[in-house]
């Protein structure tokens, strides 16, 4: 990534980056544009070699084609499908416009509307920020509140370079839940009262039922009235919405803001079942119940929640599933995967009260994904081969070029991004 980029790009940014990264590493060639998966399934020889067979379609010409394939990783992620909810009079009353979060463009069609979004995760506060600009009013919605952070924290930095460390996490191991939600609740209410705004959470901030949601611009909007936060809906008239507190709004829009979910619908329920809760994944990649759980394979299905970059969970993800494929890793049994998957799920549903949630906390599972296979320095041996660095890996910044300095195709340079990573974030403003 360019050095004087800032260290929260725009969406165009974003969009240059994998563009320089397709280029750098030479990947057009080997991405076939406009052709959907239709369909894939097992080979007839299946058993004896793991293939699958993907039927796949050119959405210009409509020309269709199978082939055979040693290994399919699914790697469309865990927005294919659009979440919707119903509310009384939503579909026979309310004559008003309803789009998803997915679809928002731009908030220049609501201008001079009343809009409601419902759902106060980081697209539906985007969307609240966004659009008052250019509306008469914007109303959000949540059901069981939220946590707000700043993007920028202590001195000014980013909140991912300032919030944790390895040491830090280290401490936290041995610290009750219960403190930890009290020290990130009094972080929280430095800028904000989320008690007198009607935002606070239900669940506690390292509850995986909680929302955490990234705003700087939303508290300054809910103190200058242009954004209003409401409870969870109640039901719809044809003009207007009311809410479960007993008020009512003059709305003309509606954005529904209530997430996404994986959706595999070239793969049958058979193979893996429709609910994220019955998928059955070993570390959230591997199905398996499947004969040969490696040659069929998940990357960026699950939700990585916390402090860490998304990229960085997806592409060890990657890595581990290469190592895999290539024999330089092997998975458990399929009777150990599955005991370490009930362990795994009874755990979840402890923390949540007994609701499934496809998330995972970013910054254990990474660490857990490196150390198998093998790319996670050991903090003691660079404490006498390397003290700098050492300090950097335990001290500093959770980073990705940490995993890039050890093991399976790791990269000298990477030492120098690590060490240099916090001048870095500077450099676009020299």
């Amino acid at each position: 990534m360019p050095e004087e980029w800032p260290a929260y790009q725009t969406w165009q940014q974003y969009y240059q980056y994998f563009h320089l990264y397709a280029d750098k590493f030479d990947l057009r060639r080997y991405i076939h544009f406009n052709v959907s998966v239709e369909e894939v399934v097992k080979s007839e020889n299946y058993i004896e070699t793991g293939s699958w067979v993907v039927q796949t379609r050119d959405v210009t010409t409509g020309k269709e084609k199978k082939e055979e394939f040693d290994a399919v990783i699914v790697a469309s992620g865990r927005t294919g499908k659009q979440i919707w909810v119903t509310y009384p009079g939503l579909e026979d009353k309310f004559r008003g416009k309803v789009l998803h979060s997915g679809n928002y463009e731009s908030a220049e069609e609501f201008k001079d509307k009343s809009v409601l979004v419902i759902g106060a995760s980081n697209s539906g506060c985007d969307v609240a920020v966004d659009s008052s600009s250019y509306c008469k009013d914007v109303f959000i919605s949540t059901r069981n509140g939220f946590w707000l952070v700043p993007r920028i924290f202590t001195h000014g930095k980013p909140l991912l370079m300032a919030l944790s460390n390895r040491f830090k996490r280290g401490l936290q191991s041995f610290v009750p839940g219960w403190i930890i939600n009290k020290v990130f609740i009094g972080m929280a209410e430095v800028r904000m009262n989320h008690e007198a705004l009607g935002i606070r959470s239900k669940f506690g901030p390292m509850n995986p039922r909680a929302t955490v949601t990234v705003s700087d611009e939303l508290p300054l909007k809910i103190y200058s009235g242009l954004v209003k936060v409401r409870p969870e809906v109640k039901s719809f008239g044809e003009d207007h919405v009311t809410f479960v507190d007993g008020k009512t709004e003059a709305i003309d829009l509606i954005v529904m803001a209530t997430g996404f979910a994986p959706k595999f619908e070239f793969l049958s329920k058979d193979i893996i079942p429709e609910q994220p809760e019955d998928m059955r994944l070993h570390k959230w990649i591997f199905p398996f119940n499947l004969e040969h759980p490696s040659t069929l394979t998940f990357v960026g299905s699950c939700m990585p929640v916390g402090s860490g970059p998304l990229n960085n969970t997806h592409e060890l993800q990657a890595r581990y599933v290469t190592q895999v494929l290539s024999g330089k890793t092997k998975l458990p049994s399929a009777d150990r995967m599955q005991n370490m998957w009930s362990d795994q799920r009874k755990e979840m549903l402890k923390k949540t009260g007994g609701v499934f949630k496809f998330k995972v906390p970013i910054f254990e599972y990474q660490e857990e994904i490196a150390g198998e296979i093998g790319v996670l320095p050991s903090f003691f041996r660079l404490l006498f081969t390397d003290p700098r660095l050492a300090f950097n890996f335990y001290f500093g910044p959770l980073l990705p070029y940490h995993y890039r300095i050890v093991g399976e195709n790791s990269k000298p340079e990477c030492r120098e991004y690590a060490l240099n990573a916090s001048a870095r974030t500077w450099a676009a403003f020299r």
